[in-house]
């Protein structure tokens, strides 16, 4: 059997063949880019789901969890209601403190 010819052209003839462009290689080029643009489009709406689902499945827990500790409260004698009103009222003021804080921090300039 012979021996393969290893091609020594260099890239720009690859591209090239006597002055004129090689379309039969510019629509490989495109036909990988197109590949590549859908797989990388995939991949953030993939991502982006994942991202928005965990996010809204925070949130609602996060609300049910407020919406029981209120709905508890009329079922509570009224020994532990005062116990307990003064400490949800101190969490909330603890809560909206500490994020006031947190969004004025980037604000905060040193000269």
């Amino acid at each position: 059997m012979g021996k393969c010819k290893q091609n020594t052209d260099s890239p720009i003839k690859l591209f090239k063949s006597s002055g004129k462009i090689n379309r039969h290689l510019l629509i490989d080029i495109n036909f990988v880019i197109m590949i590549l643009n859908i797989y990388v489009l995939t991949v953030n709406v993939y991502i982006l789901s994942t991202v928005w689902g965990y996010s809204s499945a925070a949130i609602v827990t996060i609300s049910l969890l407020g919406l029981l500790s209120v709905s508890l409260i009329p079922c509570l004698q009224k020994v532990f209601l005062n116990t307990v009103l003064q400490f949800l009222v101190a969490l909330a003021v603890g809560a909206l403190s500490g994020d006031a804080m947190l969004h004025l921090i980037p604000h905060v300039s040193f000269y």
